[in-house]
């Protein structure tokens, strides 16, 4: 039995398919939409339980900026022992975007991760206080910091927004204190020294 083509057929099916093409881009679309609408709504609610308000029309462009400087900065980076590059930018209290890059170092407990690059040349540029942190690293995963870096961060922001990305569409969003539950930091130090004077 011969198989023979049937046009009438064929164009009902190529037009099923274009309507589910149709149906999976939009989709897409609306996910991207529902994708950047929590996106926006996770960074306004961050900042704005640090007491900064920013409005949409300006919150998305400094996203931008941020990611931007981040990615930005892993071109500089120099990795030549991991091959791991990465960049980093923090937005600092003040609205101003200072970013680093990871440096590394034949003595490698001397080498210096990204975060704490921007985080640093932030704090000597006479910042205090940091409400979000955009970390690029050009691999398939996007990479959170790493523990020094999460200590590094809470002392200036401790309930600053984390955003990682990376050469593809995925990407972690965090808050320090959500990355760093418990942490260690100037309270701890007033506690014991308070200690000490009631034992005297």
């Amino acid at each position: 039995m011969n198989a023979t083509s049937n046009p009438s057929s064929d164009h009902q099916i190529f037009d099923s398919l274009r309507l589910e093409l149709r149906r999976g881009c939009l989709i897409v679309a609306v996910l991207a939409q529902l994708r950047v609408e929590h996106y926006g709504y996770t960074l306004r609610k961050a900042l704005a339980e640090q007491g900064l308000a920013i409005e949409e029309s300006t919150l998305y462009p400094l996203l931008r900026r941020l990611e931007k400087a981040a990615r930005a900065a892993a071109k500089a980076a120099y990795a030549p022992y991991s091959k791991f590059f990465v960049g980093a930018a923090v937005l600092s209290g003040s609205g101003r975007i200072y970013s680093g890059c990871n440096v590394e170092n034949a003595s490698y407990g001397l080498c210096q991760c990204a975060e704490r690059t921007a985080l640093f040349t932030a704090v000597a540029s006479g910042e205090r206080s940091i409400r979000a942190v955009a970390i690029f690293t050009p691999t398939a995963e996007a990479s959170g910091p790493c523990g020094a870096c999460r200590q590094a961060l809470s002392e200036f922001g401790p309930e600053a927004l984390v955003i990682s990305t990376c050469n593809s569409s995925r990407r972690l969003e965090s808050t320090v204190a959500a990355l760093l539950p418990a942490s260690f930091g100037l309270r701890n130090l007033r506690k014991a020294r308070g200690a000490k004077r009631r034992r005297r």
